[in-house]
């Protein structure tokens, strides 16, 4: 897609449902029309931001985080006005019509596993939700990290990844606006720091790494560290070598701890064994 047009149309809705108050730049005026982006429009938007050349700057980072912003006072305003319900602002629209109609029940029956059912029937309710509410998620905020990795920011990143730690262990209201971080949050902010010219910022890793440990120990298992996040730690190591002469006993001792994990998903295979002899 083109992403300026992209963002050019986003602009225009934003200036159109009164959202925009040009004089200030901030989200504060009624909604004159019912053309509010919703969190669908924000999302491919950040997306096509994110994935829009090789390499991003801070510009670009910046702009996007201005774009979550209004998401996040969107997303106030919502619960301000409708309330919630489990997480969830409550509407009462009709469903959408296209692709975001409910799945009957016959249709998820069809998908086979009750497992598969149960997630298509969770992916189709996050559909419906993208074109009813304007409230950042999961996937806006995975994004938003995914463009400061790409930009080059790994503080900037890493900051993020607090702030959505803080609201969703908080009690204001994080949960509900979808901020809790996810092992995909760690794994970029992980390969931010893995790309980092400085020993420091490669040996950040190993303390994330660490962080997302503690915090599945402690219950949250969707932080858990996976292969993803136990290779990029090890890579960022090995290439502090030259400067950092512990870096192959602390790679090898990432690696016994794969070896030793009972998940088989989790141990080492052929890319983490290369990285090691690298």
């Amino acid at each position: 897609g083109d992403e300026g047009r992209a963002r050019e149309i986003l602009d225009v809705m934003l200036h159109l449902s009164g959202v925009l108050d040009t004089t200030d730049n901030g989200v504060v005026t009624p909604f004159e029309f019912d053309i509010v982006p919703r969190n669908k429009h924000f999302n491919v938007v950040l997306a096509l931001m994110a994935h829009k050349n090789r390499h991003l700057d801070e510009e670009t980072l910046g702009h996007a985080k201005w774009y979550v912003t209004i998401m996040e006072q969107l997303g106030k305003k919502e619960k301000e006005k409708e309330g919630h319900t489990d997480g969830l602002p409550q509407t009462h629209e009709e469903p959408m019509e296209g692709n975001s109609h409910p799945l009957r029940m016959e249709d998820i029956m069809m998908l086979g596993e009750e497992g598969e059912a149960e997630e298509a029937k969770k992916n189709n309710e996050r559909t419906i939700l993208s074109m009813k509410t304007s409230a950042p998620d999961i996937i806006t905020y995975n994004t938003l990290l995914n463009i400061a990795a790409r930009a080059g920011q790994p503080k900037k990143a890493e900051d993020i990844l607090e702030g959505m730690i803080e609201r969703s262990s908080s009690g204001n209201g994080g949960e509900e606006l979808g901020v809790k971080p996810d092992s995909v949050s760690f794994n970029t902010v992980l390969l931010a720091w893995s790309k980092s010219k400085s020993v420091g910022g490669k040996l950040r890793t190993e303390e994330i790494l660490h962080r997302m440990q503690e915090m599945a120990d402690n219950g949250d298992t969707s932080v858990r560290p996976d292969r993803t996040s136990l290779t990029t730690v090890i890579n960022a190591i090995i290439s502090s070598s030259k400067k950092n002469t512990m870096a192959p006993i602390q790679a090898e001792r990432i690696v016994e701890r794969m070896e030793s994990n009972k998940e088989s998903a989790l141990r080492p295979d052929v890319v983490t064994y290369t990285s090691l002899i690298k």
